[in-house]
């Protein structure tokens, strides 16, 4: 469990019928019956009687695999609102009282001391009644990757609605970019979307910003920053695109332009990072390996605190190495590790991808 704050107050213990109650209907609709349910899951038929009935409060990390196992998000998102209300439950009541800066540092620990679903129940509670403009904005934005995390590509989406047209409305045209431009990090997560619709999306976050350039020199830093980060991921746009087959692997010397003019940005070291990042998995999407493998070397060494996910993204472009050097027994390991923490941390975005490669690993066999 969590970290009780000054906000965990009404974490109490567990009324296990309620959570018992709704876990028990949805493997009965997706499942029929607890055995299947329980081979699916990887435990005994009694592991899943005790989730149903038992006297246990359910962590995040149990909740993590157990929702990993359902595969419909409208039965996942009910488990989800079942375990919130009983093992974590906002109190509503003085939610009027929420300071949204209190809140944005408390789920800074998303997947340590905060379950992502307490993370963004918080955010949203506290931005029902946040009036100040930046603030809303800056929960918003939280909303959205929370819901990413959580696989609820549909709720984000919708936030990021709400965001673009609060903003325009108040003629705030950096946070109707960052709305736009975040739309974008939403699709590529998205496997059917194609690389014209991301194309689009991109330059639709684009043509607005620069046709709202800000000359406030405070807002024109925020501003460049998010120019940054279009540029940036508009070359993880191009590689999704070439990974999919969509795009040729010329196309990566595109995304490498944009990366490099991404990196102009230098006020902060953690936009280097992450460039470094994005620039390892072009280079191996390139067959540079060995570049590939000293840029990941150079962010090991001195850029892993600026990014608390640097270890799997990293994980992922290891993993492709020893693939590609015939060490799978490595890969798997790497792959299993990420998927495990993931898990843990309630990542499911990032264990899904996991799952994924691991599946690509042994269909290859």
């Amino acid at each position: 469990m969590e970290t009780h704050t000054q906000y965990d107050d009404s974490l109490g213990k567990a009324k296990q019928k309620s959570f018992g109650a709704t876990l028990k209907a949805s493997i009965g609709e997706e499942f029929g019956s607890s055995k299947a349910f329980a081979i699916a899951m990887g435990v005994s038929p009694g592991r899943v009687s005790q989730l149903v009935q038992g006297p246990e409060e359910i962590n995040p990390q149990t909740l993590g695999k157990v929702l990993t196992v359902f595969r419909k998000s409208r039965l996942q998102e009910r488990i989800h609102e079942a375990w919130i209300q009983e093992f974590a439950p906002i109190p509503t009541e003085k939610a009027e009282g929420l300071d949204s800066r209190v809140v944005l540092q408390q789920i800074q620990s998303v997947g340590e001391s905060v379950s992502p679903q307490r993370a963004l129940k918080l955010a949203l509670a506290a931005r029902k009644h946040e009036s100040d403009p930046e603030l809303w904005q800056l929960l918003s934005e939280r909303i959205v990757h929370l819901n990413q995390r959580l696989m609820r590509t549909a709720s984000a989406l919708k936030a990021l609605d709400a965001m673009e047209v609060r903003a325009k409305v108040n003629q705030e045209q950096v946070h109707a970019a960052t709305g736009l431009w975040m739309r974008g990090n939403v699709l590529r997560g998205i496997p059917f979307v194609t690389w014209k619709q991301l194309n689009s999306s991109h330059e639709n976050a684009v043509s607005y910003a620069d046709a709202t350039k800000p000359r406030s020199a405070e807002v024109l830093m925020l501003w460049r920053e998010k120019r940054f980060q279009m540029d940036r991921d508009f070359a993880l746009n191009v590689l999704s695109a070439v990974e999919r087959h969509e795009l040729t692997d010329s196309a990566l010397e595109t995304a490498h332009v944009a990366l490099a003019r991404s990196g102009e940005f230098e006020n902060d070291p953690a936009f280097h990072y992450y460039a470094l990042e994005v620039r390892s998995r072009l280079e191996f999407a390139g067959g540079n390996t060995m570049k590939a493998e000293d840029t990941i070397e150079q962010i090991e060494a001195d850029g892993m605190n600026f990014c608390a996910e640097f270890p799997v993204r990293l994980g992922f472009t290891r993993a492709k190495l020893n693939i590609l050097r015939g060490k799978r027994e490595e890969a798997e390991s790497e792959l299993r590790k990420i998927a495990r923490v993931c898990h843990e941390e309630f990542n499911l975005y990032h264990a899904a991808k996991a799952d994924r490669e691991l599946t690509r690993l042994y269909l290859d066999y």
